[in-house]
């Protein structure tokens, strides 16, 4: 894999990164917003319903687009062990 770019080498660890720093983005967002709006149903009892609903979805919906970005990068990582696999078949074969 020496050919290629390190920072495409390293393009699966960044996408992890990404993956983690989004979900805790994501819930810190969620969870401000809440507040913000609601007074994340403290400042209603009807309200605490639709608090919980909101958070649940939210922490669904941060999980979802966090698991999106790690199979990015999951399928980047396995593309480029094929790369180097492949790469490395075509050389042992030229070098016969």
């Amino acid at each position: 894999m020496s050919d290629l770019p390190r920072v495409v080498q390293r393009a699966p660890a960044f996408f992890y990164a990404a993956a983690v720093l989004f979900f805790i983005a994501s819930i810190v967002l969620l969870h401000l917003q809440l507040e913000n709006s609601m007074g994340a149903g403290r400042a209603d009892p009807a309200l605490e319903p639709y608090t919980r609903l909101a958070v649940l979805s939210g922490w669904l919906q941060a999980a979802e687009g966090a698991i999106y970005i790690a199979a990015n990068g999951l399928l980047i990582h396995i593309l480029l062990a094929i790369w180097s696999n492949v790469r490395g078949t075509l050389r042992s074969g030229v070098d016969e």
